[in-house]
């Protein structure tokens, strides 16, 4: 499988929260980009999975989420954001596929959840072997073409357990 994480894997829990349970009472964002159709899919597969292992989880599709909610692609990815991190922030795992978000609105996404004290992890989702191409800045990079959705869900479950979020 092809996986590059960058920063340490050991995030310390919240303040007052117990992480590393099954039941784990932590939130977190996992933020992912690359191509719409195919983040949606992953967004939808891991919260998926997530749940059947006992954790709250939610996949917020971000076309889904802008049609419904605003018209303003920029503003959607706005609410966006900070419906993941109120989410994230009350023990959810919020799993966001923004529509083609830019590098402005992914520093909001994070530096919120920081002034929060909320974990948010930024996954580029690569394809076609792009994964060498994708931002150096993301805390993993998963590449969709050799194993597909289940193989990216898997690689990105993998990066929530060695933070101790799931």
């Amino acid at each position: 499988m092809d996986m590059t994480t960058r920063g340490d894997t050991s995030t310390p829990s919240p303040p007052g929260r117990e992480c590393g349970t099954k039941r784990c009472a932590c939130g977190a964002t996992v933020w992912l980009t690359g191509p719409a159709p195919r983040t949606s899919v992953l967004a939808r597969a891991l919260a998926a999975r997530l749940r059947a292992e006992g954790h709250r989880a939610e996949a917020l599709d971000g076309d889904e989420f802008g049609a419904r909610y605003s018209r303003d692609r920029d503003c959607g990815t706005d609410h966006l954001g900070v419906t993941a991190e109120v989410m994230a922030r009350n023990g959810v795992i919020a799993v966001v596929s923004p529509a083609a978000p830019d590098a402005a609105h992914r520093d909001e996404v994070r530096a919120r959840h920081e002034r929060s004290g909320t974990i948010c992890l930024d996954v580029c989702v690569a394809e076609d072997g792009s994964a060498a191409q994708a931002r150096a800045a993301a805390d993993l990079t998963v590449d969709l073409t050799p194993h597909g959705v289940d193989g990216a869900a898997e690689q990105v479950h993998a990066l929530l357990v060695a933070r101790h979020l799931a």
